[in-house]
Formats: structure tokens, sequence, C-alpha cells
């Protein structure tokens, strides 16, 4: 019977999945919920007394969580093969595990497909607010934008990339997933399919709007596919990917001569820092972000503090003294 049942959460997982694809959740999104889902089936196929989807109860889910706090980390041999650790799973890598439970069974539960809810009451374990690794100052930003080479296409294209980053603080994949249709470059506004199947119209602002519209006229023309809806292209053929992305940062990083780990994360802590310390109001930032809380824009005040805190211990009379 637990084989029976591992089936049918299988089966039950991918109606889940195909309904995260209708709802425009981004593949990579729907890959991760999908892993971590059939990871539980697994779970649960080994566990005494379980024989049916009644069964998946509050208690089960708790010795779940339980069952992750003891789970060893892995890390990778030289080799290049994954091996367990002494350490156990960090908070974040248990959360990755714990989150889609709960949108699987409220999916499940408003199909009818079981009684009761399992999750409702469930906690997850709580996420350190850790401060962005690194933010680059206005200087260095712009060392980074201007020193790209803008008289090859490929330039054309890392300059209008590195610039949006920067003008909208758009997340990785929300960069890499616009199509030509989300550009309004008459308005200069632009559409972002945020985390969760969210949209928000933000404003790009003039220097982004040119860097792209150098891009669009001189550089993707060019391009292997110029028919592809994306944005930004690969200069191999299809939309531009990830391992580009970071290959072509990590050369316009060295270009500006930058001692700094810069990740396309790091343009969105940037932005939301300068736009903090040139007075911007906390909940234009949200709405810039995409952020869902207010709370996760606060991170940026505690970077503030950080930054004032320095500046008093380096100018205060009272502190050099020290």
């Amino acid at each position: 019977m637990p084989r029976e049942l591992e089936a049918c959460l299988e089966r039950l997982v991918e109606d889940f999945v195909d309904h995260l694809r209708h709802r425009n959740y981004r593949p990579l999104t729907q890959k991760t919920y999908r892993i971590a889902l059939l990871k539980f089936a697994g779970w649960v196929a080994g566990q005494p007394g379980v024989e049916g989807l009644a069964d998946l109860s509050r208690a089960l889910l708790r010795a779940y969580a339980q069952h992750l706090l003891v789970l060893p980390r892995r890390k990778m041999s030289r080799g290049g093969r994954w091996v367990p650790t002494q350490a156990p799973l960090k908070a974040q890598t248990r959360h990755h595990y714990l989150s889609p439970l709960r949108s699987f069974f409220r999916f499940l539960y408003l199909r009818r497909d079981i009684a009761l809810d399992p999750t409702v009451g469930l906690e997850l374990p709580r996420l350190p607010r850790t401060l962005p690794a690194t933010i680059l100052t206005v200087r260095e930003m712009a060392r980074l934008l201007t020193g790209i080479d803008g008289s090859t296409p490929r330039g054309l294209r890392d300059r209008a990339l590195f610039e949006l980053l920067y003008a909208a603080g758009l997340r990785r994949a929300e960069a890499l997933g616009l199509r030509k249709a989300d550009l309004n470059l008459r308005e200069e506004q632009l559409l972002v399919h945020g985390k969760g199947g969210h949209q928000r119209l933000v404003p790009i602002g003039a220097e982004a709007a040119r860097a792209l519209r150098r891009w669009l006229e001189d550089g993707r023309p060019v391009f292997p596919t110029p028919e592809d809806p994306h944005l930004f292209l690969s200069s191999r053929s299809g939309p531009m990917k990830e391992g580009e992305l970071y290959e072509r940062l990590r050369e316009a990083v060295r270009a500006a001569g930058l001692k700094k780990k810069v990740t396309p994360h790091t343009f969105r802590h940037s932005v939301a820092t300068h736009l903090l310390r040139a007075g911007a109001d906390l909940r234009h930032i949200q709405a810039l972000l995409g952020h869902a809380s207010l709370s996760s824009t606060q991170i940026y005040t505690r970077v503030e503090l950080t930054h004032l805190r320095r500046v008093l211990e380096r100018c205060h009379p009272r502190e050099r003294r020290r």
C-alpha cells in the first residue's frame, strides 16, 4: 500500500505543478516545488501505518519536519560527488522543503482531494535576516556600467541588461524572463513578471531606456535568433541563460577593476540602498522591488544603520578618541 500511496502522491504532485504552470509560475519554481514534494512523497512511503491520503495528518507533517531537522547536510566532494556531513540542514534548506507543502495541500483541499488541510498551524523554520553581502557605491556602479564596451552587439546587450538590473532592481530570473512585449520604451515602463505569478509595472529611467533602445536597434537584430520573443538573447541561440549572464558579469567586474564579489542580485541590493540614502520612501522601494511584505524591504534600513554606525565611529569627535 505505501507504494500505491507514493504513486498517488506523485500523480497529485504533477497535477499541482501543472496548476502552477497555468498560473504562470516560472519553470525553475515549478522544478523546485516538484523536487521538494517528491522528496516528501518518498519519505511518506516509508512510514508505517500510512495507507492513504486520509493518514496525511498534521502529526505526520510535524514528524517530517523533525526528520529534516536531523537530516545531515551534504557537500560536494573533490571527486564531484555529494557526500553527507556531520552538520544538520540549514534553516533555509528546511524551509525550502516544507514551504511547498502548504501550497500543495491547500491545492488538494480546494479540489476536495482531502477533507482537511494538515498544514494549517504548521510552523516553518524561522529564516535569519542577513544583511546583503555586497553593495556597490554609486561611483562603483557607474564604473561597472560605463566600463562595458558598447561597440559590439554583445556589449550593447550587456550594457542594456545591467542598466536595467540597476534601474528597476530586477531579480535575475525576472530579467532573463522578460519579453520584448513587456517593454514600453515610449513611456519608459516595464512589465515585470515576479514571484508567484505576480506582475508589477515599474519605471526604468532615461539611462536604461537609452541603453535598451541601442540594444534593440543595433545589437539584437544581428544575434543568431532575433525572432525569439525574449528581450535578452544568447550570443549562441535563444534566450540568454544564467550561465552566460554570470560569465558576462564577471568580465564586466574585471574590466571595472572592482574587488568586490558582484552577483546579479548586487544590482538589486545596491539600487534599494541608494534610493533609501537619497530619501526615497520605503513603500516606493517595496513597490519597485516587488516585495510582498514591507518587512523584506526593511532589511535595507538595517544596512543604513550599519553604514551610519561606521560613519559615526570614523567621524564623531567622541568616537575618534578610541
